[in-house]
């Protein structure tokens, strides 16, 4: 097991979610085990529809991040359980990835930045002392 994103409690088989997908080429069957566990993910659900209720859906399906016209999903944030918007899966999993946060956002950035000069400037440089 692991721990759970959201509260750091142990993840359990009784206190989180497994789901079996297919997976890779040869589309072999693998259980995977939620990152949160039953109550965060109740506790969760219940903020989104509370939130849902009161922020409605942009008619244009317009991500309110990057523009582009997708499926949204109500964003929000997981300390506070505020509103943050509506976001396509791609924009809000990135989100997540960087942590939820500004400072994750901020080091993507500085670290794209970099890349940038790097390749403007033919530089290869290996990956661990970079």
């Amino acid at each position: 097991g692991g721990w759970c994103n959201s509260c750091g409690k142990m993840l359990t088989v009784d206190n989180s979610y497994q789901y079996e997908m297919l997976s890779g080429k040869k589309q072999i069957k693998k259980t995977y085990v939620s990152n949160v566990c039953r109550p965060c993910k109740t506790d969760q659900a219940k903020i989104r529809y509370n939130l849902a209720k009161i922020h409605s859906r942009p008619l244009d399906s317009k991500c309110m991040c990057c523009g582009r016209i997708d499926k949204l999903h109500l964003d929000h944030c997981h300390n506070s359980g505020k509103y943050q918007g509506f976001t396509c899966k791609n924009c809000n999993v990135g989100f997540g990835h960087l942590g939820d946060s500004i400072e994750g956002l901020e080091r993507a950035l500085k670290y794209l930045k970099k890349a940038d000069g790097r390749r403007d400037n033919g530089v290869v440089e290996e990956a661990v002392g970079g």
